[in-house]
């Protein structure tokens, strides 16, 4: 088991890995990415988490395509904004830079034209977020899109601990593509005066992963319930009675976005989280509005997790009990920490679903499923005193 001491001098203010109107004022300055240089840690408190992002413009883009042709410029082709790497009479000449642009992961695509003495063949990268997507993934993999401010960006990590965020955006600025980092909610902790910065070790980091999101609905149930909009809800007062409580609980997805499951399990690595709660909604044929209940699902360390969670929801709602079960699901597979699956409920299920659309029903479910992780918590912090 990891550290899972609670702490109580944190402040509740909420706590997310996306979208925040704070983040424009706590940007970090550019650190230069010269071969050997070593830049500096802050030395103020170190609970706080470091965002690196890569927002998805034209001048990001630029810089890239001009590796492959210099002569690149802006540009806006159909009312996109894109840039136009070449000009060519010839089909064969456009479709070669092509394929030198997709060698350096860059979508371009070739437009034909007409022309004075006949066809002229374009090649343009369009400024699209797969298209910055793809390039910062040749860096690190499971870099996803997401939106801070209301600008697109490309989320390349979160770390703990700067230096981290510090090397990604050197690795980042080495091939030309412009970053910057932001820090993520900074508790009030009192930190001891000494040479070095230090990370109390003390605290909790519950990451909360509302299922589906975006252009996955997940499971649809009656009258068009669909299951992302029930998961995140329940999330997201998960989270809120978590920090009332001073643990730090953060959302894998703060609003409606898809968000592939390799970068959930990859966020809660990054912030090295004592547990992983994924919050689902069941579903079987609209033709069986009888089935109703909650399941919850652990893979191989997350039974107590799993066991903690399921007795109080079933303590503090009316709802039918489907058991504690194990399942291979890739985000119990794949997380290091106590890792549960919850299933609230069938928005197929009569029962189920009306009592998802009942926002002080959602909620008792959702304080509920906070109360099993505050008790499962407890349980870890007193054993390790024995």
């Amino acid at each position: 088991m990891r550290r899972l001491t609670l702490l109580t001098a944190l402040t509740t203010a909420v706590f997310s890995s996306f979208a925040s109107a704070a983040f424009a004022q706590q940007t970090l300055p550019p650190v230069p990415t010269l071969p050997g240089q070593t830049t500096p840690l802050a030395s103020s408190a170190a609970a706080s988490q470091y965002q690196v992002l890569v927002p998805i413009n034209a001048a990001t883009l630029l810089q890239q395509v001009r590796q492959i042709e210099p002569g690149a410029f802006q540009t806006t082709v159909a009312g996109r904004s894109a840039i136009q790497v070449g000009l060519f009479q010839e089909q064969r000449w456009a479709i070669a830079l092509q394929q030198r642009l997709a060698s350096a992961s860059l979508m371009a695509e070739v437009q034909q034209l007409p022309a004075a003495n006949g066809t002229a063949y374009q090649v343009i990268v369009p400024v699209r977020a797969d298209v910055v997507q793809a390039q910062v993934r040749t860096i690190e993999p499971s870099a996803f899109q997401t939106v801070v401010n209301g600008q697109a960006m490309i989320q390349a990590g979160v770390f703990r601990e700067q230096r981290w965020a510090i090397a990604l955006q050197q690795k980042l600025g080495a091939a030309n593509l412009t970053s910057q980092i932001v820090t993520l909610g900074t508790p009030i902790v009192a930190v001891p005066v000494v040479d070095r910065p230090q990370t109390p070790q003390s605290q909790v980091v519950i990451v909360l992963d509302p299922g589906h999101g975006g252009n996955d609905p997940g499971a649809i149930g009656i009258s068009g319930l669909q299951e992302k909009s029930v998961n995140l809800a329940i999330a997201q007062r998960v989270q809120q009675v978590l920090q009332q409580q001073g643990i730090q609980a953060i959302l894998t997805r703060s609003d409606d976005r898809e968000v592939d499951l390799a970068p959930r399990v990859t966020q809660a690595e990054r912030l090295d989280a004592d547990v992983f709660v994924s919050i689902h909604a069941n579903a079987i044929s609209l033709s069986r509005p009888d089935i109703n209940g909650l399941e919850t699902y652990y893979y191989q360390s997350g039974r107590e997790l799993a066991e903690s969670i399921h007795s109080s929801v079933l303590n503090q709602s009316d709802i039918r009990d489907r058991g504690v079960r194990q399942a291979r699901f890739y985000v119990l597979r794949n997380t290091s920490m106590p890792a549960v699956l919850v299933e609230t409920g069938f928005v197929t299920g009569r029962e189920d679903a009306e009592r998802f659309r009942d926002v002080a029903a959602r909620n008792q479910i959702a304080e509920a499923i906070a109360q099993g992780i505050l008790n499962y918590v407890e349980r870890s912090r007193l054993g390790e005193r024995v």
